[in-house]
């Protein structure tokens, strides 16, 4: 009768085991997968742009990681308290429907953004590399300014934070309105050539 007892608890310990290895494997997978989705989902097009919709899909599957205590990851926390502090939510975007599309090729990748303009006409937005910067070339510049949406993962990466830029007109730098996390108004004086916006990590 001891025997059998003895037996019969060595099954549920192994069954009892063997339970928690499962769990363990189904909470490692679950977290792969949200690693996975988030890792995606940060590299849309949508959310570069600030789309709301992306951005709180986005912060869901950060909130269910976090609470599902899946492993730690660079700047997991930083993403975690910039959606606690709403500080990627961008409404509006420009001060009105009137802007203009632009694309920035770097390493085989298409950025597709946004700009507004008044008091001057861009004649084309290039990336230099070396610098990590965008350099907005102007003409017929009067005194006005500039709003630019700047795609996520071109000066920034998601994981960044804060976001941060410093910004130089025509050899000088010039102060600028950081309205969101990716979007920028410069305002520039008559006879402005270039406007140069550099990704910064400090």
């Amino acid at each position: 009768m001891r025997t059998m007892f003895l037996i019969i608890v060595g099954i549920v310990i192994i069954l009892a085991g063997s339970s928690t290895v499962i769990f363990l494997q189904q909470t490692e997978m679950e977290c792969l997968r949200l690693y996975k989705d988030m890792r995606e989902l940060s590299r849309t097009p949508e959310m570069s742009l600030a789309d709301q919709q992306t951005i709180d899909a986005h912060k869901n599957l950060v909130f269910e990681y976090v609470e599902k205590n899946c492993p730690d990851f660079p700047d997991l926390g930083s993403i975690y308290d910039n959606y606690n502090q709403n500080s990627l939510e961008v409404e509006p975007i420009f001060d009105s429907e009137i802007y203009f599309d632009y694309e920035i090729e770097s390493d085989g990748v298409t950025y597709g953004s946004q700009y507004q303009i008044s008091g001057g006409i861009v004649n084309e937005i290039t990336y230099a590399k070396n610098s990590n910067s965008l350099i907005v070339s102007l003409s017929e510049s009067e005194k006005g300014f500039i709003q630019i949406l700047i795609q996520t993962g071109l000066l920034h990466s998601i994981d960044q934070s804060p976001f941060t830029y410093f910004v130089i007109a025509d050899g000088e730098e010039v102060n600028f309105e950081q309205l969101s996390p990716v979007l920028l108004k410069i305002s520039f004086e008559k006879g402005t050539g270039q406007i140069e916006i550099i990704g910064t990590s400090w």
